[in-house]
């Protein structure tokens, strides 16, 4: 037997040319086999709709604590970020469970018909319980959604579904489900905010109460202020009065703009393009795996004539 790698080549090829046929053979059962798994394997359907989140430099939480901040004498090197909407904030909130189970929840048209049915029901025909088909279809969304964000912060949601008109609805859906899912965590974040406000605000009037008092008795104690000490305390005892009602009123707005933000149901994200029918199927792409399946065959072939010889 050849030791020689070209020569052990020439031998395959000789071999290959005396069992001609035999290769012809298994070279088109292979190929013939592909092209029965391209033509029974389930087609897939790809709609993508975008949309361009808002952003928010700062939430009014930032803009009070920066405003409280400066009344209080604090220094700080750099700016507050709080609640702000992001590209990134959006493409993670494709993947949480509770965005997963709105999609799996939401009733889309399947056919040209216009028939109607779950997601989940549609992606999972048959379960042994409602808990496990609920599972499996988070799974299947999860799979089926793929999130891709643009330079321009344009977020792209693309659905793959064995229905065209299933995977545009779905894609839809998904910027309505994101819209309904951050108007509630915006709503969430201002009455949060405006629960710590009151509470500061709270301890702050008491403060000033406790401010006016002193500057009140202190007045009522000393009716002139001929000596630089007593006119030193009485200064004193006014900027931290005035300090107190700016920090007051201050709060107080913040308070007002959180319990606007509460009840503000305006949109978050902007739609740049609605997701349509596909007109083209995504796969099987028949063509790619004839030719692989051509091509895997006769390095198969060639693979096993070589072994062959050689061990």
């Amino acid at each position: 037997m050849a030791t020689d790698p070209a020569e052990r080549l020439r031998e395959v090829w000789r071999v290959a040319r005396a069992k001609r046929r035999k290769v012809i053979e298994v070279v088109l059962l292979g190929t013939l086999l592909s092209a029965l798994l391209s033509l029974i394997a389930p087609k897939r359907w790809t709609a993508a709709s975008s949309f361009y989140p808002e952003r928010r430099g700062s939430s009014d939480l930032t803009a009070g604590l920066g405003s409280l901040a400066g009344l209080l004498g604090a220094a700080s090197g750099g700016s507050i970020s709080l609640g702000q909407s992001s590209s990134q904030f959006f493409a993670d909130l494709i993947k949480s469970r509770t965005f997963l189970d709105s999609i799996a929840r939401a009733i889309v048209p399947v056919d040209s018909l216009g028939t109607v049915e779950r997601v989940e029901d549609y992606l999972v025909p048959r379960a042994r319980t409602a808990q496990l088909r609920h599972w499996k279809a988070r799974k299947m969304v999860t799979s089926a959604i793929k999130v891709r964000t643009m330079q321009s912060g344009v977020i792209v949601i693309s659905v793959t579904m064995r229905s065209p008109y299933a995977a545009a609805a779905v894609a839809n859906r998904a910027i309505e489900v994101l819209d309904k899912l951050n108007v509630a965590y915006r709503h969430r974040e201002a009455a949060a905010r405006r629960r710590f406000t009151e509470t500061f605000l709270d301890d702050v009037q008491s403060r000033l109460a406790d401010a006016e008092a002193q500057l009140v008795a202190f007045q009522s104690a000393n009716r002139t202020f001929e000596t630089p000490a007593l006119m030193r305390k009485q200064e004193a005892l006014q900027v931290e009065l005035n300090r107190l009602r700016m920090l007051k009123d201050q709060l107080e707005t913040s308070i007002e703009n959180a319990r606007l933000s509460e009840y503000n149901n305006a949109p978050v994200v902007a739609t740049v393009d609605q997701a349509s029918v596909p007109e083209q199927k995504t796969s099987p792409r028949r063509r790619q795996m004839v030719m692989g399946g051509f091509l895997l065959t006769l390095l198969g072939v060639f693979w096993a004539l070589y072994l062959r010889l050689w061990i």
